[in-house]
């Protein structure tokens, strides 16, 4: 089996996929050699909608989707060097080019209604993806699906390369239930069916349970008996919540986790914080002006002191950008352009000013005046409870007013703060990015001139609107690149368009954060036992629930 060129492998060896916000939340409990509730709490408010494909349901926002359905393989993303695991598909390989696929069913697993599970699943679902483009969220480039016996075959229009993952990593949906959905885009899915190690029972508002499936095709494996997700506000209420033992896990950032989680009780908190080839960025909104002025993007790049704004929002658990092409070191050192290798971001005040006036802005005492003759001010918005990007963006603030740029600060929901950047209501704010096995996915994710849209018209990515017909060309040159040196001549001009338009301003490497005690389970993933990516929301969350033990 075929994953990617060991070229690729070694340069990402600690790059991970990305995780979001959640953790566990609620009452455990488990007794020697019998399973118990494992406990999991997010951001959200729960409805009874569990759509795989629609990524505001709540299976999905809030990472329950993968307990239900199961991907066809499970990659690693705490350490993607290692093979792939077969998965919901017994084998796969994939042509030399990454042109096509082709997978095999496993024998012996049924949905949960009792259903058998086979082939022509597999490449139902890759046909909903190709016929409803509302479905295909990472763009795969599907051309033909054909299934023969227990073997499906996927051909694309280019190379898949950049998009392994997501293709191999694909949930499964079935086809005895969906065939009959009228638009998979907005089916509610209250009562899903799959093939995963856990079944939905219910939701409220505020908690949602889902039970152990007695006919998963790994049940035996399976200790735990239930989960229950429970809705918090804030990184404080989920670090509290863990640490006085109500809470089995977590995947929210907390600025305190050593000393407000770890080491409450060391015996039985544990922490780990796994690399990641993804960013965390100061993202304006180039569609508005002034900000569509590329001599203040990076005059405001020049004045934050990112040292400072990591210590401060993440209490040293993370680590400052300081490359000048966006990547995360050491993760990122080898795709690092000669042309850039020890550039590195540096507080200039006086070269900031001396950028801005000579690209026709000008001051009245201390204020920052724009060509068009008006002061410069940010609103700064900051999902409320997001206390890590709140004080990344009052260090920001802090930072730019040496330039006279004055700010303001807004904490709307969650909910509401996507909108306001899927419509372009916004000045500025930190938006973390899309994490894999190249620095595709972050440069994608703030240079995609494909999800561009004019103010008025809601995106569904590259909320700064930046617009380069340069770096969209260079993207999907990488995407497509038939070998390593046509990947490298797109990816040194990626970098070179990041540098000199600077579509977002790099600041902070992620960190795919898993927060766990063993007072009810034993067996997390672990940096001495890297077999899974920590975060709830990850596509590995099937592969724990196989290994977790009850503590005795």
């Amino acid at each position: 089996m075929r994953w990617r060129s060991k070229k690729i492998m070694a340069a990402a060896a600690v790059a991970v996929a990305a995780g979001l916000v959640l953790s566990g939340c609620g009452a455990g409990g488990s007794s020697s050699g019998g399973g118990g509730t494992l406990t999991i709490g997010t951001g959200g408010v729960f409805t009874e909608s569990n759509n795989p494909f629609a990524g505001t349901s709540s299976a999905s926002a809030n990472g329950w989707r993968w307990l239900i359905y199961e991907p066809l393989v499970q990659v690693n993303g705490a350490v993607p060097t290692e093979d792939p695991e077969p998965w919901l598909a017994s084998d796969y390989e994939w042509s030399e080019d990454f042109t096509s696929v082709t997978f095999t069913a496993r024998d012996g697993v049924k949905w949960s209604d009792g259903e058998d599970f086979g082939a022509d699943d597999i490449a139902f679902t890759f046909g909903l993806l190709k016929d409803n483009a509302a479905l295909n969220s990472d763009n795969v480039a599907l051309d033909t699906v054909e299934d023969d016996g227990d073997t499906v075959t996927l051909t694309f229009t280019e190379s898949q390369f950049v998009k392994q993952a997501s293709i191999l990593g694909q949930f499964i949906v079935p086809e005895h239930i969906w065939k009959d959905v009228d638009d998979p885009a907005t089916y509610a899915d209250a009562d899903p069916v799959g093939t995963g190690p856990f079944t939905f029972d219910s939701a409220t508002s505020s908690v949602a349970k889902l039970t152990k499936n007695p006919g998963y095709w790994q049940a035996d494996d399976v200790k735990v008996e239930a989960i229950a997700y429970q809705a918090l506000q804030g990184n404080d209420a989920i670090l509290n919540g863990l640490a006085a033992h109500k809470l089995d896990w977590a995947s929210s950032f907390a600025l305190n986790q050593k000393e407000g989680f770890v080491d409450k009780d060391p015996d039985t908190n544990l922490a780990w914080n796994v690399s990641s080839l993804g960013i965390d960025a100061f993202v304006l909104n180039t569609a508005k002006a002034p900000f569509d002025n590329v001599a203040l993007r990076s005059a405001i790049s020049k004045v934050i002191d990112r040292e400072k704004l990591v210590q401060l929002s993440s209490g040293g658990i993370l680590s400052p950008v300081l490359s000048v092409t966006g990547l995360p070191q050491p993760v990122g050192d080898a795709f690092i352009d000669p042309e850039f290798a020890g550039q590195e971001y540096a507080v200039d005040v006086e070269g900031a000013k001396a950028e801005l006036t000579a690209a026709g802005f000008s001051y009245s005492g201390d204020t920052l005046i724009d060509p068009s003759g008006n002061p410069v001010s940010m609103t700064l918005i900051d999902p409320s409870g997001w206390t890590d990007y709140l004080t990344a963006l009052q260090v920001i603030g802090e930072s730019v007013s040496e330039i006279g740029i004055s700010t303001s600060i807004e904490t709307p929901s969650q909910d509401a703060w996507q909108a306001a950047l899927a419509s372009g209501e916004f000045d500025g704010t930190m938006r973390y990015s899309n994490s894999g096995p190249t620095p595709y996915d972050i440069y994608a994710t703030y240079m995609d001139g494909s999800k561009y849209q004019p103010l008025g018209t809601e995106v569904t990515g590259n909320y700064g609107r930046f617009n380069s017909q340069e770096g969209t060309a260079a993207l999907d040159a990488y995407r497509t690149a038939a070998d390593e040196t046509e990947r490298s001549a797109a990816l040194s001009t990626l970098q070179r368009v990041f540098v000199e338009e600077v579509p977002a301003i790099a600041i902070i490497a992620k960190a795919n954060t898993g927060m766990f005690t063993t007072v009810n389970f034993t067996g997390w993933p672990s940096e001495d036992d890297p077999y899974a990516s920590p975060g709830i929301l990850d596509r590995n969350i099937s592969k724990i629930m196989v290994t977790l033990t009850p503590a005795s």
